[in-house]
């Protein structure tokens, strides 16, 4: 596991799904990784973290995977965010973006922000093709905070 220490503040980053587009200062995994910095992970079973090892935890655009019913909650730390991009044609996103806030705290998180996700998405970007991350439709991104059941 690698700590990265990115604008002066040491903070354990997750990326999941990272394809062949890894994000700087961040461990980088993908069921299929096939570029330089991101290694294989399955979302369904993260025995190679810590449980609670990361601070934030960032899916651009989560393909065949539903983040709350796999094993990312549980690497992520108690009071730890995750940032989760996405539009409606995407079903695993708008899954967790349309939860309402009691199906969230019963999964242990809380909302601290909806709405427009271009400006990570800029930095960022979306679902990995050929070395170019791509979106449809209007980007939204949610984030949430883990609390405790």
């Amino acid at each position: 596991m690698v700590h990265n220490k990115c604008d002066s503040e040491l903070k354990k980053i997750l990326n999941v799904g990272a394809g062949d587009s890894p994000i700087p200062c961040a461990t980088n995994i993908d069921i299929f990784p096939n570029a330089k910095g991101v290694v294989f992970g399955d979302v369904n079973d993260m025995s190679q973290f810590v449980n609670g090892e990361f601070d934030h935890i960032i899916a651009l655009n989560p393909y065949k995977y539903d983040i709350l019913d796999s094993d990312i909650p549980c690497v992520l730390k108690e009071g730890g965010t995750m940032t989760i991009t996405g539009n409606y044609s995407n079903k695993y996103f708008k899954k967790i973006y349309k939860a309402n806030p009691e199906s969230l705290a019963e999964s242990g998180f809380e909302i601290l922000s909806k709405g427009d996700a271009s400006s990570i998405m800029k930095k960022y970007g979306g679902k990995v093709s050929g070395a170019v991350r791509e979106t449809r439709g209007d980007i939204l991104q949610i984030i949430i905070k883990k609390v405790g059941k």
